[in-house]
């Protein structure tokens, strides 16, 4: 009985980046806008529970 090694599917092509740098950067700011309101609220984890 002979056994074949496990040859894994080809990677994916090399994906550019560069044309979701703005949709990243609009998240990392409402990120960044949701932790700056978070900062003064008095019990943060009512807020973020339904998240995680």
């Amino acid at each position: 009985m002979t056994k074949t090694p496990f040859i894994p599917p080809l990677l994916p092509p090399v994906i550019d980046y560069g044309a979701s740098v703005s949709e990243i950067d609009e998240a990392n700011r409402a990120l960044g806008k949701l932790n700056g309101l978070l900062v003064n609220t008095p019990n943060p984890d009512l807020l973020t529970s339904p998240l995680s």
